[in-house]
């Protein structure tokens, strides 16, 4: 959050200092020229990386020990899925970041409307399964915690439709007010995994611990070491689901974005920029 948000402000602010844009620009028009344009690539391409790092860590929490019901065929496919469309958000995201619109603006704009048309996509889905997952465990949380589950989701639904109204009305008026709106939705939606995500930690098993416990395994018997062969291969079949379903939809953009054409005449916005640039 504090990166992308940091990323706008440096670079539209030092791009409105310098005159090279009007008051309140686009986002995009702040990643024109430099010096800006080297703040707003960088940001962005490291806010994309961060973005994606929360959704595998997400993911992965899916298939926790406790989490048995997320090892079944479907919602292996399911959380595949859905990982590989956040996936391919936060590619458009610094394919955005990286294509100036000045030079390219139809990849440019495709790939930012993408960003968030995925991302609107993928908030959907994830609301939707924290909501039904909460439903089944809601009972046995303690009051506390049914108060900040209901936080929670209340807060996340809330961000999630205000990021959509305000993409739809983004691209239906093109104005940047309700754009900076949209972008800060999108950020404050992912805000409560910071109190979810702030006990996770990383561990790394050592070879010698690994054999041991392939070791104790077999000797407890086949049918434990067969639930462990299922338990790893649960997070792994659904990552491989979501590497293919990102590179479909990444390879479509491509396609589309080749079949209308690189170049296209700029907005009268740009038009007037590039005039405040000479």
């Amino acid at each position: 959050m504090a990166v992308a948000l940091g990323t706008i402000f440096m670079s539209c602010g030092l791009a409105s200092m310098l005159g090279h844009v009007p008051s309140f620009p686009q986002v995009s028009m702040c990643g024109m020229y430099a010096p800006e344009r080297y703040i707003f690539t960088l940001g962005m391409n490291v806010s994309a990386i961060l973005l994606a790092i929360l959704l595998l860590i997400n993911h992965s929490r899916k298939f926790e020990p406790g989490h048995q019901d997320s090892w079944d065929l479907y919602t292996r496919l399911s959380a595949g899925v859905q990982l590989g469309v956040g996936l391919a958000a936060t590619v458009c995201l610094a394919l955005m970041g990286t294509i100036p619109v000045s030079e390219f603006p139809i990849p440019h704009v495709l790939f930012a409307a993408c960003f968030f048309a995925l991302l609107v996509v993928f908030q959907v889905w994830n609301s939707t399964e924290r909501i039904c997952m909460r439903s089944r465990t809601f009972s046995t949380l303690s009051m506390e915690q049914q108060n900040l589950s209901i936080m929670k989701e209340t807060w996340m639904v809330a961000w999630m439709v205000v990021t959509a109204v305000s993409f739809v009305t983004w691209q239906t008026t093109g104005n940047s007010i309700v754009q900076y709106i949209a972008i800060s939705a999108v950020l404050l939606y992912f805000s409560p995994y910071i109190i979810e995500l702030r006990d996770v930690s990383v561990g790394v098993v050592t070879n010698s611990e690994e054999d041991a416990e392939v070791r104790t395994r077999l000797l407890e018997g086949g049918d434990r070491a067969g639930e462990g062969q299922r338990r790893n291969g649960a997070p792994k079949g659904s990552v491989a689901i979501a590497i293919f379903t990102m590179l479909i939809i990444v390879l479509a953009l491509f396609a589309l974005v080749f079949s209308v054409g690189l170049n296209a005449p700029p907005s009268p916005d740009l038009k007037v920029g590039a005039r405040r640039q000479v």
